[in-house]
């Protein structure tokens, strides 16, 4: 069964205050995971906020320096 987070706990899951989510939803909704609707209430997939939290982490440059290294 899919896991559906409330603006409460996308809040906690990013450490920000809700009504950080709302104004963000509002002026930039793509600077969020992607949300819908079940009647007035916003609502997100697990799913869809941990790829959205693991695309916003940077990449490793661990090859490139190690490859640095050895030149």
């Amino acid at each position: 069964m899919a896991v559906h987070l409330t603006v409460s706990d996308l809040a906690g899951e990013l450490q920000i205050d809700e009504a950080t989510v709302y104004q963000m939803r509002n002026r930039n909704p793509d600077a969020l995971p992607p949300a819908f609707k079940v009647g007035k209430y916003l609502r997100w997939r697990r799913e869809d906020v941990d790829a959205w939290i693991a695309a916003q982490l940077p990449t490793s440059n661990v090859t490139s320096i190690a490859s640095r290294r050895s030149a």
